[in-house]
């Protein structure tokens, strides 16, 4: 299970971040296209429908933004509206890909 979104921000809204462990999808929502032009540096390092890492999140009372590692490994601060939780199947890939990665590195030593 990955729910990284708050629940209920609305009901119980905070300030301040909150460490994340979980994974979130970066929207194709058509809403988002003017944000996804080659004149935005910002989001030169992400792409749509790509599963990225979350490091935390960051409330402003009942929005919240995600940090998240891009294609370079940097730190990558968005809105929650360019995300989109990911299907219980989408994560369960994840977490099979990052355990044969930790196993393929027990079977090098």
């Amino acid at each position: 299970m990955n729910k990284v979104f708050t629940r209920n921000i609305d009901m119980f809204p905070y300030t301040g971040e909150r460490e994340v462990k979980g994974f979130l999808k970066i929207s194709e929502r058509e809403f988002l296209n003017p944000w996804f032009n080659e004149n935005n540096e910002y989001l030169k390092n992400i792409k749509r429908g790509k599963i990225y890492k979350v490091v935390r999140a960051v409330g402003y009372g009942d929005v919240e933004d995600f940090v998240i590692i891009d294609d370079n490994g940097e730190e990558l601060t968005l809105g929650s509206f360019f995300f989109e939780e990911l299907t219980d199947e989408e994560y369960q890939r994840i977490i099979n890909s990052q355990e044969e990665k930790v196993y393929a590195k027990r079977l090098k030593r």
